[in-house]
């Protein structure tokens, strides 16, 4: 049984975004809709971040593994931050506030090595010698993320701290009880999510023990899994480090500042490995193998339940990939599970209409048993573990609540996680 707790009206303080609509948006794509003007305006209010101009290409590879690394680095440590402030209880004001400036703090911390990562990834197009000179042709795409992405999160971070100040000055100046602050961080923590600014992430590692955790918008139908093979490069690279980033974003979402959505998935692994792709749609996924110039592949994404394989000489970038779909039968152990993909049907429920969530492992697999827990704003907390079916499915069931109440799901299987969080 679920019950709503009524929040009383408390002082109009702006819960708005500040400055970060522009209006407009388009489609699709790995780089997005907007025009070059848009492009440019969002990009002008994105923070100066300075990255050196790297003379060579063998210099400029090395400059942007070390990007990619932290932009990998970062990424997760956003999302475990933005997790812990989603989860957080406002009515627990100093523990909440902690927890929501770790989570600002971490993503300053993600938007710079996201420029940081764009700014050597933009050189790849102008820079056409290494050190001894070889005639190697710039790539045609640079290997970056799209400009919508670190200026969502810009705004959601601008906004949630400008908000954070405003609760504590009028609590400060006696404007505000201790109750009505606990209000006003509750009305905070409903507004100031991923998904209000159009995101999805996700990161993962194969190498540090596994994680995967997905934060934010929740967009449904994808379940599928990218294998870097090695049969190009022969059985001496099985077992090499490589990197992959996947982007994508598209136009669509009302409430999104561009009018855009947006994902992106990071994850560290090595070739033969698998990397869970949570999110649907077509983007770029960029293949960093350790030491080698950075693989990019446009219009890339998997359909739910899809595995496929990519292979590809990283000595001769402009041969392309070869992509062939693996059976993903052959995966059968529940403890190499890769990920797991969410979503909650409806995706954006009325008050008081129950929601089902539905989780995939990736690769999908039969006879995994998946934990699923929620924590709603209202009070409301229940668990459930439930064994995936035939096609590496299972379902758990939320009775709806109160008009402005956020639920956040957190579902596990083996070592990976996944949350979803939406509002009724």
């Amino acid at each position: 049984m679920r019950w709503s707790v009524a929040i009383a009206a408390v002082m109009s303080l702006c819960f708005g975004f500040l400055g970060c609509d522009l209006g407009g948006g388009g489609g699709g794509g790995g780089g997005g809709g907007l025009s070059e003007d848009a492009l440019a305006q969002l990009e002008e209010q994105l923070p100066d971040v300075v990255v050196p101009t790297v003379p060579t290409k063998a210099e400029l590879v090395v400059a942007y593994e070390q990007a990619n690394e932290q932009a990998q680095v970062a990424n997760k440590s956003f999302i475990d931050a933005y997790h812990a402030y989603a989860t957080a209880d406002p009515a627990n004001p100093e523990d909440f506030l902690a927890k929501t400036k770790a989570m600002t703090a971490a993503g300053d911390a993600w938007l710079t090595a996201m420029l940081t990562l764009n700014g050597y990834g933009e050189q790849f197009l102008t820079v056409k010698a290494d050190s001894l000179g070889k005639a190697d042709a710039p790539i045609l795409t640079a290997p970056t993320v799209p400009v919508t992405l670190p200026f969502n999160i810009g705004c959601l971070i601008g906004t949630t701290k400008e908000k954070v100040a405003q609760v504590e000055q009028a609590f400060n100046d006696g404007k505000i009880d201790e109750t009505q602050k606990q209000q006003m961080l509750n009305e905070l923590k409903k507004t100031q999510l991923l998904d209000t600014v159009g995101t999805g992430l996700s990161a993962g590692s194969a190498v540090a023990g596994g994680f995967v955790v997905k934060a934010g918008l929740v967009l449904a139908g994808a379940s599928g899994g990218v294998v870097i093979g090695g049969t190009i490069l022969g059985a001496a690279a099985i077992g090499l480090g490589v990197k992959l980033m996947w982007s994508w974003c598209s136009g669509g979402k009302k409430d999104s500042p561009t009018g855009e959505t947006c994902a992106l998935s990071t994850y560290d692994t090595t070739v033969g490995g698998v990397m869970p792709l949570q999110f649907p749609g077509k983007g770029t996924l960029i293949i960093q193998v350790d030491g080698k110039e950075p693989i990019v592949i446009e219009d890339f994404g998997v359909e739910g339940g899809q595995v496929v394989q990519v292979d590809f000489d990283p000595n001769n970038p402009g041969a392309g990939p070869t992509i062939t779909t693996v059976d993903p039968t052959q995966f059968t152990d529940c403890t190499i599970v890769a990920g797991v993909s969410a979503s909650p049907e409806p995706v954006d429920p009325g008050p008081g209409e129950g929601v089902t969530v539905t989780a995939t492992t990736i690769p999908p697999m039969a006879g995994c048993i998946i934990s699923f827990s929620i924590v709603g704003t209202d009070g409301y907390t229940n668990s459930a573990s439930p064994t995936t079916d035939a096609n590496g499915s299972a379902t758990f069931y939320i009775p709806g609540g109160a008009e402005g109440v956020v639920d956040t799901v957190t579902i596990s299987v083996g070592g990976q996680t996944t949350t979803v969080v939406y509002s009724f």
